[in-house]
């Protein structure tokens, strides 16, 4: 089962930045996320259980500095809140974390 989250906010975190071999400045974040659903093939499904429906997790991604990779910290799509799918292995983690 891959969780889909609710993207609260972008925290930085303190480190060195990177430059990969296009030039681009990237730097590690932490994303705070709040699970809302399930991704079932193109469908979100919100049939989860409830201990897992609004719990908060936190995961570190590098995002991009540039101006065009802006989206990276955005929140929000117009009135709507920015939903991210987990990797299986994210997803898997979290359930495990959950129930022991």
């Amino acid at each position: 089962m891959r969780l889909v989250a609710e993207l609260l906010k972008i925290e930085e975190i303190n480190g060195e930045e990177k430059i990969d071999e296009y030039g681009f400045k990237w730097k590690k974040y932490k994303r705070i996320l709040k699970v809302v659903a399930r991704r079932e093939f193109n469908a979100i499904k919100d049939d989860i259980p409830e201990n897992v429906k609004g719990k908060v997790v936190e995961q570190e991604v590098w995002c991009c500095l540039e101006p065009e990779y802006s989206w990276h910290f955005t929140t929000k799509l117009g009135e709507r809140p920015l939903l991210i799918t987990l990797s299986e292995e994210e997803s898997e983690k979290i359930l495990r974390e959950i129930s022991s």
